[in-house]
């Protein structure tokens, strides 16, 4: 009995094998229409996706035996064919290649989120409760949607700016303080989001250290 199952096992296995190189060799055929190779950019996106979902299957499997790393070949192969024709294999479906820079920007809102923290606590202790909510219109100077997610996420995880509203190129944020309204407040902390998820194109009048 578990001879057979063994042999049936193998079936599989070749079967799903001989499957992935005919559809491969189809895939192979299309890309150079869809995609521009230059520099490699397509492959380094393939293989940063490939290796993110295959970490992850491992750590929500913590199994090496050999019937559950087949299903995850198998299921990270049809993640790819799904990202491939839905033409979504770029940075924002694969954002690993600026892990650095993400860790440094963050890195850097956590001591801006400390700052933040305890002007509010100042504020809200006063024994006059100094506060003066006001709404303000911020100039986003992204062009991805995943830096702008990061900036308007920057915002709200700010204590005493909240984001109300995504609108063209701006974002409606709620300030706790009149002196938290300020756009040109926010000109550093758009730059810093834009450059963490690789907009260089937009320069940094503080350059980022």
């Amino acid at each position: 009995m578990a001879l057979n199952l063994l042999q049936i096992y193998e079936k599989v296995i070749v079967s799903a094998f001989a499957l992935c190189v005919c559809k491969l060799k189809t895939f192979r055929k299309t890309l150079s229409l869809t995609y521009n190779f230059k520099n490699g950019s397509f492959l380094r996106f393939v293989v940063s996706l490939t290796l993110a979902l295959a970490a992850t299957w491992l750590m929500l499997s913590g199994y090496f035996k050999p019937m559950l790393l087949t299903l995850g070949v198998i299921s990270i192969a049809t993640v790819i064919g799904l990202c491939h024709r839905m033409k979504i294999i770029d940075f924002e479906t694969a954002p690993y290649q600026t892990t650095v820079r993400s860790i440094r920007y963050f890195a850097w809102l956590f001591i801006e989120i400390v700052k933040a923290n305890m002007q509010v606590v100042k504020a809200v202790l006063n024994v006059n409760l100094e506060i003066s909510p006001t709404l303000v219109r911020v100039p986003m100077p992204q062009t991805t949607d995943i830096g702008r997610t990061i900036f308007a996420n920057s915002i709200t995880l700010t204590p005493g700016t909240v984001s109300v509203d995504m609108e063209d190129d701006e974002i409606l944020v709620h300030a706790l303080l009149s002196e938290m309204s300020d756009p040109d407040d926010f000109k550093e902390m758009g730059e810093r989001a834009a450059w963490s998820v690789g907009e260089t194109h937009i320069p940094l009048e503080n350059k980022v250290k």
